[in-house]
């Protein structure tokens, strides 16, 4: 069965600097539409909780990306 892994990296553009990218088996979902939501909705939580002055500061940004699985079912 095809699943799709949310995958989210935090970026600062001001040090051309990106964290390393982060899943969790949360971020896994049936369809690529639904993954792709979610990235957004992740995405812009994420960023609702920093502060505007770090954000204005680094440039900071979440990219993601939606990894096609393969997963057996048991």
């Amino acid at each position: 069965m095809i699943k799709f892994a949310l995958v989210l990296q935090i970026c600062h553009a001001a040090f051309n600097v990106c964290l390393p990218p982060v899943s969790d088996t949360n971020f896994i979902y049936n369809s690529y539409k639904e993954c792709a939501i979610n990235g957004y909705s992740k995405g812009y939580d994420f960023m609702n909780e920093l502060d505007n002055d770090i954000i204005t500061e680094a440039k900071t940004f979440v990219r993601f990306w939606c990894e096609e699985k393969e997963y057996v079912q048991s």
